[in-house]
């Protein structure tokens, strides 16, 4: 017998050895010796960054110094006009010239008079002021004219000091005498305090100094960008802060080009100090250190820093000290890298003893690496592999058997699952279900028992056989809960998971027994539960006599399947519990539909109908060759898109108002108004009569007063009549018509109540705008009032920039119900506000579907929905898209709810027309682009037109249609 070792004990051993060996290796290294010397060269660093800072701080200083020191002797402190001033330019620009720093130079004189030349060496500040091309150079005099009012000159210099723009003069108030750099001005040069220059956007200071033998003061204002720029270059590593700050903790440098070294205060820009940066290590430095100089060490947020506090010069009346830090990680930077190259050398080792390693280990492990190999296999779901390793260690060898059987198994069980996973339809799921419990168990049948919860029978859904022979599921027995002892067990107990059965002690499986022509049959019958342990089912394992297998294999494949069986009844729950909620779904979306149309009988019917007419263009594009449509193809989750959209194309009409939808006159609102106008013309035939009456009192020819009554009561018998008939609005009421109805409004009646008795409070507010008449009053028989405008509210206003995209026209007013207003509308019974209100319901349908969470493949639900008002050509409702902005699915419904419209036979307001007389219309918007053109062929081409007239329309709506003049390719 071949001897076997623990690979543990082997292993082990080799590898104690090698760990010691190393171990002596990296003791050698001395990290913590390399560390001090590193910190004591990073004070060295300090010094000669602080040295370069005192130099770059005198090379922009020292000349400016200088330059006043000459300037302060010439003879322009005595000047007294701008033509004396200018005769001094060049020596001026030339002082300016002498470092890019100095921004100008200023001249306060003790009269108030002031003069500045000014550098323009940066787009911002020819933006600024307004240089005209080629300007380098800005003057600024500022004087009393012979009025006696400072005024400012303002002119413009090329680089060769030729004078290429002046301004007018404007008055001014500025006077220099109150400047800080005038007031602190003395014999010799000297910087004020740092400031912001708020014109350049830039931190500087200002050198000011008064000119010799005179009190006139002399300037120049100089940025600090050089010194800052100098603190960037002389960072010593990345994580290192260096600042410039002043004794009163202004911080006027940094070397952080994010740091924002200014605030805003009361209205005033002002430098911010120590304690405003976000540096937390340079406030707890001055806190801890204050301004002495010496080298610091300090902790600050979780990290060691060192550095140095170096004192500089002297800015205005403050000391300038240099404060720099750098992470004491990034000063070791270098000793890290050495205990880097310890690391090699471990590994070196470590490579120079692998070889020897390998060798003593190499016949022992190779079947431990086929095995890791595999479980990578098995960790990427690859069970391709079927080879078992041998080896001579016996916890190898054993590894290698159970690993083998668990890939086996694996690989089965999510074979199962995949093919479980990708069914989508209930009943389908549940075949697949069977089926592969079949091939995984390898009986003779199986048969899946799904609980009834009304009745507490179990019966039989589902019966595959092994063979190919076909049964029906009813020949299984069906069982109950409440009388058969074997199945109570299984729904009431947490722990019984099968329960055995055979045909011979059980006979209500001897018809099956007979139908497979088997002696006897072994059954098996195991609980499906759901996630809540919820009894919900069974599957029935059913073997014949004749295939006896071991108990160790009917315990395996019992084990396997009762593992399968928890996924199966998951999955059954979820498919269950996804159709009901497809279901509760469909049924709210049609429940919602339904009430729509019903909310207005004269609409009934229409959401219900346009889904049909839709679904059945759909499908003919599917079943098109053309080559518009040869690749269109919807699948399973695209027709449900397709379906809910459909159904809730009108959800918004929930929102509109009834007496508008159902509007079957001009002047219908809640209540036809045209009894009113009726009684109006009853009044005044009764005025006619009583005035025939009074006037043959008086005396008067009664022929001839009859004459004069039976011609006013015909005339106002035609006017009501006409005006009736335009109430109705069957025609188009041309200018003709409504300038009659014009003429009709003037006749005059008598009113004698107080019109605001009975009112609501709405109503009777809008008319308290107007003041109360006196009565008696005349009114117009027609008459559009003041109280007849309903305002439109700002909250009912959609902005431009809505989130909706929606591009609307929104009338002026909410309603008009204004009486002539309302009979002149040109054609069909709805006003322009009204019309505004119906078309509203499209908004209100986006609104409200895209408040709905989706799920991804039904995302397209609102714009589909929401389209079938729009245009091909940009001009339709209520977001103007175009054709390439509408999914074909979108252009489908509204050919679709056009031609219902159209065919519809319950509208008040229209007679249902006629299948030729709906197409030649829906041809017109098509040449209109209104509606898809190749989409309306296809809808006439496919005949889907003649298949929706035969179900819905009635047999007198159905004529001939010569489809062949409407496509553009006749045959």
């Amino acid at each position: 017998m071949t001897s076997r070792y623990s690979l543990r004990f082997i292993l082990t051993s080799l590898f104690t050895l090698l760990m010691l060996f190393v171990g002596g290796v990296i003791v050698v290294l001395n990290y913590h010796q390399t560390t001090k010397l590193l910190l004591a060269a990073s004070d060295d660093i300090y010094e000669r960054i602080a040295e370069s800072i005192v130099l770059n701080y005198d090379k922009t200083y020292n000349p400016v110094y200088h330059a006043l020191n000459l300037l302060a002797h010439s003879s322009i402190s005595s000047s007294t006009s701008l033509s004396e001033r200018l005769t001094h330019i060049g020596s001026l620009y030339s002082a300016v010239k002498i470092d890019e720093s100095i921004t100008g130079i200023q001249l306060g004189y003790e009269n108030g008079d002031f003069f500045n030349l000014r550098k323009l060496n940066t787009a911002s500040l020819k933006k600024k002021f307004k240089a005209p091309t080629g300007a380098v150079l800005v003057v600024d005099n500022i004087q009393l004219n012979k009025a006696g009012i400072n005024t400012l000159s303002r002119i413009f210099f090329n680089d060769q000091l030729v004078i290429i723009k002046r301004e007018a003069e404007v008055e001014t108030t500025y006077d220099p005498r109150t400047r800080p750099w005038f007031k602190q001005a003395g014999s010799k040069p000297h910087a004020i305090d740092p400031y912001y220059f708020f014109f350049m956007h830039k931190v500087g200071t200002t050198v000011t100094m008064k000119m010799h033998n005179s009190s006139t003061v002399i300037s120049t204002d100089i940025t600090l960008e050089n010194i800052s720029n100098g603190l960037m270059q002389s960072k010593i590593s990345p994580g290192s802060e260096l600042y410039l700050v002043t004794s009163n903790e202004v911080v006027i440098a940094s070397s952080n080009e994010n740091d924002q070294l200014i605030k805003e205060s009361k209205g005033e820009v002002k430098l911010k100090t120590i304690h405003e940066l976000p540096s937390q290590v340079l406030a707890e430095a001055i806190t801890h250190f204050s301004y002495a100089e010496k080298k610091i060490s300090l902790k600050s947020g979780g990290i060691y820093w060192q550095g140095v506090i170096k004192k500089i010069s002297r800015l205005g009346g403050n000391d300038l000290y240099l404060i720099a830090f750098t992470p004491v990680r990034e000063l070791l930077s270098g000793a890290i890298d050495i205990a880097w190259k310890s690391v090699y050398l471990f590994l070196v080792v470590v490579l120079l003893a692998l070889p020897i390693i390998w060798y003593i280990s190499k016949r022992m492990s190779d079947a431990m690496q086929k095995i890791a190999l595999d479980a990578k296999s098995i960790m990427g779901f690859d069970f391709s592999s079927s080879s078992r390793p041998q080896s001579r260690i016996q916890e190898v060898d054993d590894l290698a058997r159970a690993q083998a059987l668990m890939k086996s198994s694996l690989s089965q069980f999510m074979d199962l699952i995949n093919s479980l996973s990708k069914e989508k339809n209930f009943d389908s799921l549940l075949d697949k279900i069977t089926l592969e419990t079949l091939r995984a168990s390898n009986v003779t049948a199986v048969a899946t028992y799904l609980l009834d919860d009304n009745t507490q029978m179990l019966t039989a859904d589902n019966l595959q056989l092994k063979s190919k022979q076909v049964l029906d599921a009813q020949c299984l027995p069906e069982f109950s809960l409440n009388t058969d002892a074997p199945v109570s067990e299984l729904f009431n107990s947490r722990t019984c998971t099968y329960f055995m059965q055979n045909s011979n002690e059980n006979i209500e499986w001897l018809t099956l027994a007979e139908a497979l022509e088997e002696e006897r049959l072994d059954i098996t019958l195991l609980a499906l539960r759901n996630r809540q342990s919820e009894f919900m089912g069974m599957i029935a394992l059913i073997n014949s006599s004749r295939e006896q297998k071991t108990e160790a294999e009917q315990q395996q494949s019992l084990a396997f399947i009762q593992a399968f069986s928890e996924f199966a009844a998951v999955s059954l729950e979820s498919k269950q519990l996804l159709k009901m909620q497809e279901d509760l779904l469909d049924a709210f979306i049609k429940l919602l539909a339904g009430a729509i149309d019903e909310k207005s009988p004269y609409t009934g019917g229409h959401c219900q109908r346009v889904p049909e007419i839709t679904k059945m263009l759909a499908q003919a594009a599917c079943d098109s060759t053309a080559p518009l449509f040869k690749d269109y193809q919807l699948d399973e989750d695209q027709w449900q898109e397709i379906h809910i959209a459909s159904w809730l194309h009108d959800c918004g009409k929930i929102t509109t108002p009834e007496y508008v939808v159902d509007k079957s006159t001009k002047l219908e609102t809640i209540y036809d108004r045209i009894h009113e106008i009726r009684t109006r013309f009853e009044v005044l035939k009764r005025d006619a009569e009583i005035n025939y009456w009074k006037a043959l009192a008086e005396g008067g020819n009664k022929e001839k007063l009859k004459e004069i009554l039976d011609a006013s009561l015909l005339a106002l018998d035609e006017d009501f009549e006409f005006v009736a008939t335009c109430n109705q609005g069957g025609e188009f009421m041309e200018d003709e018509k409504i300038e009659r109805l014009n003429k009709i409004s003037n006749l005059r009646w008598m009113r004698t109540l107080n019109n605001r008795l009975g009112l609501s409070w709405e109503e009777h507010k809008r008319m308290q705008e107007n003041p109360l008449p006196i009565l008696p009053v005349e009114e117009k028989l027609l008459a559009d009032k003041p109280e007849h405008i309903i305002s439109r509210q700002a909250k009912d206003i959609m902005p431009e920039d809505n989130q909706w995209g929606f591009k609307l026209d929104t009338p002026e007013s909410k309603f008009n119900l204004g009486e002539l207003y309302n009979l002149s509308i040109k054609a069909g019974t709805l006003s322009n506000e009204e019309r505004f209100i119906i078309n509203n319901h499209m908004v209100q349908t986006i609104k409200m579907l895209e408040q709905l969470p989706y799920p991804a493949y039904l995302k397209n639900v609102p714009i589909i929905a929401g389209c079938h008002h729009e245009s091909m050509d940009g001009t339709g409702y209520p977001k103007r898209l175009k054709k390439a902005d509408m999914p074909v699915t979108a252009r489908m419904m509204a050919i679709a709810d056009i031609f219902e419209a159209l065919t519809a036979s319950d509208r008040p307001y229209k007679k249902a027309k006629t299948l030729s007389d709906s197409i030649r219309i829906m041809n017109s918007m098509r040449n209109n682009l209104h509606i898809d053109s190749d989409l309306f062929e296809l809808f006439l081409s496919s005949g889907v037109y003649l298949e929706y007239a035969k179900q819905y329309l009635e047999k007198e709506q159905i004529d001939w249609v010569d489809i062949e003049q409407y496509l553009s390719t006749k045959k």
